[in-house]
C-alpha cells in the first residue's frame, strides 16, 4: 500500500511535468497506465492491509487470553500477597490490551517504515546521494524522537495505575468495615490523590507524545526543504533533469 502511494505520487509528477511540455499523446500512455494502476492498487492493498492486520490482532488476542487463563487454571486458587490484586487486575486488562495492539501499532508500522525508507533511499542513491542521506537521517531522527517520548513516563504510569486499582478494590471489598469505622473520608482522599497523580502522569505523557509528533513533523518538513534545495542545485549543475527532480521530490514527500 505504501509503495503504491509513492508510485502514484511519482507517476503523477512525471505525467504532469511531461505533459506540460506538450509531447505527443502516445509518449504519455505508460505514465497514464501507471497512475491508474497505482491508484487502484493502493486502494486494494490498503483494504488488504486493514483486513489482514486486524485479523492478526484478533488472533493474537485470542492466543493471549487463552494462554493467560489456561495458565491461571493450573494455579487455582491463586493466592496473591496483600496489595498485589490491583497489579494482577492490571495485567489481565490494561497489559493484555496493550499486547494485543503490539503488532498493529508497533511491529507492522516500524517494519513498513524501515522497508519503504530503505527502498526509497536506494532509488534516490542512483540520482541524488544527498537526497538519500537526507531521507535516512530524517527517518532515524523521527524514530529516536518517538522512542524517547514513549519511554519517559510509561513505567511510572503503570505503577500508579496498579496502586490506584489496589486502593479501589480495597475500598469496595471492605466497604462495610469502612462505613462502620468512619474511615471513608480518609480512604476516599487517598483514592482521589492517586487519581490526580495518575491524571497528571497521563497529561505529561500526552504532552511528550504531542511534542514528539510536532518535532517529527518539523523534521519531515525540513527534510523536504533540504531535498528540494539539493535537487535545485543538481538541476543547475545539469546532473538531474527538472522532470526527474519533480518525480524524486514528490516520491520523497510521499
Amino acid at each position: 500500500s505504501s509503495l503504491s502511494n509513492i508510485g502514484l505520487m511519482a507517476a503523477a509528477a512525471f505525467l504532469i511535468t511531461t505533459a506540460a511540455l506538450q509531447p505527443p499523446l502516445y509518449t504519455l500512455s505508460l505514465a497514464i497506465t501507471t497512475v491508474r494502476f497505482c491508484g487502484l492498487s493502493r486502494a486494494l492493498f490498503r483494504y488488504l492491509d486493514r483486513y489482514l492486520s486486524h485479523d492478526v490482532t484478533f488472533r493474537l488476542l485470542t492466543g493471549l487470553r487463552g494462554f493467560i487463563y489456561s495458565s491461571l487454571e493450573k494455579l487455582v486458587p491463586v493466592k496473591l500477597p496483600p496489595g498485589n490484586i490491583g497489579i494482577f487486575l492490571n495485567r489481565l486488562t490494561e497489559d493484555m490490551d496493550t499486547l494485543k495492539d503490539f503488532y498493529l501499532n508497533a511491529i507492522a508500522p516500524l517494519f513498513n517504515a524501515f522497508f519503504v525508507i530503505m527502498l526509497t533511499a536506494l532509488l534516490f542513491s542512483f540520482y541524488s546521494p544527498t537526497g538519500s542521506l537526507i531521507l535516512l537521517s530524517a527517518f532515524f531522527l523521527c524514530l529516536y524522537c518517538c522512542w524517547y517520548s514513549a519511554g519517559q513516563v510509561t513505567a511510572v504510569e503503570d505503577g500508579l495505575l496498579a496502586a490506584y486499582k489496589n486502593e479501589c478494590l480495597d475500598f469496595f471489598l471492605g466497604l462495610e468495615t469502612i462505613k462502620t469505622s468512619a474511615y471513608g473520608p480518609l480512604k476516599t482522599a487517598q483514592i482521589t490523590a492517586l487519581e490526580k497523580e495518575l491524571s497528571a502522569q497521563r497529561w505529561q505523557k500526552s504532552k511528550a507524545t504531542a511534542a514528539a509528533d510536532q518535532l517529527a513533523a518539523f523534521i519531515s518538513i525540513a527534510a523536504l526543504v533540504g531535498l528540494l534545495a539539493g535537487l535545485i542545485e543538481q538541476i543547475t549543475a545539469s546532473s538531474v533533469s527538472p522532470i526527474t527532480a519533480a518525480v524524486l521530490l514528490l516520491a520523497g514527500q510521499a
